[in-house]
């Protein structure tokens, strides 16, 4: 039996709650492997900023001021690509990996893997070849990877020895040569307006839009093994992993139901945004019952949410904001922070690595987001 339009209006805002993160990262990866902006580059090469941000600089929210950024996003649609690495002499370098469903799932640097030179095999889902015994395989959850790499910097005057440090990282493909650099756009709606920062692009989408988009995504990057119950309820919907989205078979009022759902996971979304955290001493604490507030979902979707597309009202802004990607679920889980507060990085105007409350010296990843100048990032 159909559902009812109280119903398809439920499990729209649902879906829309759990597909957020995984649109919202597409858009992302097409502003940013389009235009040479700052931070903007080709699939599988590298973005290196050269010196600290200016005042209105928003690739990143409240950047780092001890860090210079290398970003790159890259397409393993052909095969693995290796990065590699040079020797930094003990300089503090790290290079999160997020898959597209914004889940954090390797950080090498100084912390994890050392400051010598490296390769690190970035391998996509369900390639099962062998690698060189002298690299580091990675496995990624999916054919997407954005990297966000940062090393130490000691003030603009470091800035020579930092530029040397990123002209040693490199991507390759694993049999050699450079790998594709050709901008995947196929799940992308036809006349999206990329011109439009990424939190304003994706809340205009309509049901209609949205769902389709979300739907191929899906068919290109599955979803956690864990997520088949959401996955089942929004199927109903006809949300599925599938070449569009066709509201017809829900019967007359459906288009109208499914837009109200997406208004409603929009606002009940941003009224959550208040209980996130709290500021303490110039800290975010993030308390992790925050979530214990939210709908129950498998594998915290609503978490996941936040964690893509957290908004930072004191940030001084005229426009919105954007979401954010960071790795809030993914690191808590890899930390001894407490089970009840985690603190979020903040910008630190001395040299060197800002420190992190874990009890190991663990460094939190940096909250990341931007607004519009040219085409951006979040």
């Amino acid at each position: 039996m159909s559902p009812d339009s109280a119903e398809i209006r439920s499990l729209a805002a649902e879906a829309f709650t759990y597909l957020y993160p995984l649109v919202i990262m597409d858009v992302t990866r097409l502003q940013l492997t389009a235009g040479t902006a700052i931070g903007h580059s080709p699939p599988n090469t590298f973005a290196h900023m050269a010196a600290f941000p200016p005042a209105q600089f928003r690739e990143v929210v409240r950047p780092n001021f001890d860090t210079l950024y290398s970003i790159a996003w890259l397409d393993l649609s052909d095969g693995p690509v290796v990065i590699h690495v040079p020797d930094t002499a003990g300089r503090y370098y790290l290079l999160p990996m997020l898959g597209m469903w914004t889940d954090v799932f390797a950080v090498p640097g100084q912390r994890t893997t050392g400051t010598g030179a490296q390769s690190f095999v970035i391998v996509p889902p369900e390639w099962r070849d062998e690698i060189a015994p002298d690299a580091v395989r990675i496995d990624a959850p999916t054919r997407f990877v954005w990297v966000i790499g940062r090393t130490q910097t000691n003030g603009p005057a470091d800035y020579d020895a930092v530029h040397a440090v990123q002209a040693g990282f490199w991507i390759r493909a694993l049999a050699g040569g450079q790998p594709p650099t050709d901008r995947d756009t196929s799940a992308a709606p036809a006349g999206l307006d990329l011109s439009v920062e990424p939190l304003r692009l994706v809340n205009s989408l309509d049901a209609e839009q949205f769902f389709g988009y979300a739907n191929r995504l899906l068919q290109a990057h599955p979803a956690h093994i864990t997520d088949f119950s959401v996955l089942a309820r929004i199927a109903r919907i006809g949300v599925r992993a599938a070449d569009g989205f066709d509201p017809a078979p829900l019967g007359t009022g459906a288009v109208d139901a499914l837009n109200d759902g997406l208004r409603d996971a929009l606002a009940d979304l941003t009224a959550r945004i208040p209980s996130v955290g709290a500021i303490v001493n110039g800290w975010e604490i993030i308390r992790t019952r925050s979530v214990s507030t939210a709908p129950s979902m498998p594998n915290e979707p609503w978490s996941r949410w936040r964690a893509s597309a957290r908004i930072r009202p004191r940030t001084p802004s005229t426009r919105l904001p954007w979401p954010m990607t960071t790795a809030t679920r993914s690191w808590a889980r890899r930390t001894t922070c407490s089970t009840s507060t985690m603190t979020s990085f903040r910008p630190s105007m001395r040299s060197g690595p800002s420190p992190c409350t874990t009890r190991k010296g663990s460094r939190p990843p940096t909250s990341l987001t931007g607004s519009r100048s040219g085409t951006g990032t979040r």
